[in-house]
């Protein structure tokens, strides 16, 4: 388009057309006018790095306990009669800040006899003991044997932050972090 003898841009345009629509006579409240057309998209952009960030530092703090958890259990090979409460008592005490609810749990143990996976969520994480135990108490250790992996999963449902609710988008995501460890 040729604006030239007009002596207008697009953007002059813009302005006028909605300036007419809403009644203002003169340029008096272009800088109030073109600050409401921006404000919206700008608080979007903003809270959605906000809850971006805070999602990426939640699973950082996920991969960091888990982490430090599963190698604590592996080395309670066939000394603890539940290495699943074990591993959930280590776990909230390295996030502090996180809904337990909202936790979920996976212990998979390998052995000679096979494969067992415990699972768990919120504060309901207990492992059922299965193994060889003593000859004075048969059923006090899990099958845990030395030299064999020891698989800990856990997820944790992240909320987003939410300006604008709608129907299509969840505002909840499941964060997964794993590690796996030998057993002593």
């Amino acid at each position: 388009m040729n604006f030239k003898g007009r002596g207008q841009r697009p953007a002059g345009l813009l302005k006028r057309a909605v300036a007419r629509v809403l009644g203002i006579r003169s340029d008096e409240g272009g800088a109030v006018l073109e600050f409401a057309l921006m404000v919206p998209p700008l608080i979007l952009v903003l809270t959605g790095a906000a809850s971006f960030s805070l999602a990426f530092y939640n699973l950082q703090q996920l991969q960091n306990a888990v982490g430090a958890t599963v190698p604590m259990v592996a080395a309670q090979q066939g000394m603890a009669s539940d290495p699943c409460a074990s591993a959930l008592s280590d776990l909230e005490a390295a996030l502090p800040t996180f809904n337990t609810s909202n936790l979920s749990y996976s212990l998979t143990v390998t052995a000679s006899g096979g494969t067992t996976t415990y699972t768990g969520s919120g504060t309901s994480f207990t492992c059922q003991a299965a193994g060889p135990g003593t000859a004075a108490s048969p059923n006090t250790t899990t099958e845990m044997e030395a030299g064999t992996p020891v698989v800990l999963k856990v997820s944790y449902t992240y909320t987003w932050l939410v300006i604008v609710p709608s129907k299509d988008f969840s505002p909840s995501t499941p964060l997964t972090a794993s590690s796996a460890a030998l057993a002593d």
